[in-house]
C-alpha cells in the first residue's frame, strides 16, 4: 500500500508543477494598434498587410532546455482555435518561449516577411511585435 500512496503523492506534486519551470516573464511589448485579420487570412501570402493583429490560441510551445544546443529555435504554433487545424496554423520563432501557455488565447501583433523557398511556393515567416494575453 505504501508504494501506491507514494506514487499518488508524486503524481499530485508533478501535476501541480508548472509545465515550463523557469523564467516566464513577458519579453515583448503589449499588442499594437494594427489591422486585425484571422489566422487563416494571415497564413495566406499576398492577402495580409505586412503588420497585423491576430487573435489566436497557442497550441504548441517549444523551448530548448538550458544547457542543450538545439537545432530548432524556440517557437510557438498558434491557431484560430485551441484545436488547431493544419490550414489554420502559424509558426513563429520566439524569445523566451516559456512566457506562452498552451491552450491560452492571445492577441498577437505580427510582422509577416516573405520567405523564398526552393519549390517556388511563396511562404511567410512571422515575428512577434507584441502581444496581450486574453
Amino acid at each position: 500500500m505504501q508504494p501506491f500512496v507514494m506514487l499518488a503523492i508524486g503524481c499530485l506534486v508533478l501535476s501541480s508543477c508548472d509545465s515550463f519551470p523557469g523564467d516566464a516573464r513577458k519579453s515583448y511589448p503589449d499588442a499594437l494598434d494594427l489591422p486585425e485579420v484571422t489566422v487563416r487570412e494571415a497564413a495566406r501570402p499576398g492577402v495580409v498587410p505586412a503588420e497585423m493583429n491576430v487573435t489566436a490560441y497557442v497550441i504548441d510551445v517549444f523551448s530548448c532546455e538550458p544547457g542543450y544546443k538545439c537545432v530548432v529555435e524556440d517557437h510557438i504554433w498558434i491557431a484560430a482555435s485551441p484545436f488547431g487545424r493544419p490550414a489554420d496554423l502559424i509558426y513563429t520563432g520566439v524569445h523566451a518561449a516559456r512566457q506562452f501557455r498552451e491552450g491560452r488565447a492571445y492577441l498577437f501583433s505580427l510582422r509577416a516577411m516573405r520567405q523564398p523557398r526552393s519549390d517556388s511556393v511563396e511562404a511567410l515567416r512571422f515575428s512577434i511585435l507584441g502581444y496581450d494575453a486574453l
